[in-house]
């Protein structure tokens, strides 16, 4: 039996081992696409959620302006339906316009007919396979 001696040569000519790298490059890439695929899937879920339970929030809020309820029915309205559709969800913007006091029959609605609530809700989202990589989670707004 004969030893070789080391030798940047050999080395650089030897393939044995090549197979495990490119295999552990793919896992890491199939890592990768599992994170994208089930994270972002469930992120694009939650924000359809999110969407609407923001057009139901401000549908119950403009039928309380509707009633002449007053701007803070309206805001409860708009908080009571978002969290019905998901607990962990707040609201972060409420607005009214031309002029909120329309809500309470004070105020003129707008000539046009065109007065619009508008809501946003967010909710925060945690990573499942992001984790991994070192992400936590998120916010998704709508």
């Amino acid at each position: 039996m004969r030893v070789r001696g080391f030798s940047l040569a050999r080395l650089r000519d030897d393939d044995q081992g090549a197979v495990l790298a490119i295999v552990a490059i793919s896992l890491l890439v199939l890592l990768g696409m599992l994170v994208l695929t089930f994270d972002l899937g469930h992120g694009v879920a939650l924000k359809r959620n999110m969407v609407n339970a923001a057009d139901s929030g401000a549908l119950a809020a403009a039928r309380e302006c509707g009633l002449a309820n007053g701007e803070g029915s309206a805001k409860a309205a708009a908080g009571v339906l978002v969290a019905d559709n998901n607990s962990a969800a707040t609201v972060t913007g409420f607005e009214i316009n031309p002029d909120p006091a329309v809500c309470s029959g004070a105020g003129n609605p707008d000539p046009d007919g065109k007065n619009t609530v508008t809501v946003t809700v967010s909710v925060p989202q945690e990573y499942f396979f992001a984790q991994i990589f070192g992400f936590d989670g998120g916010t998704v707004v709508a």
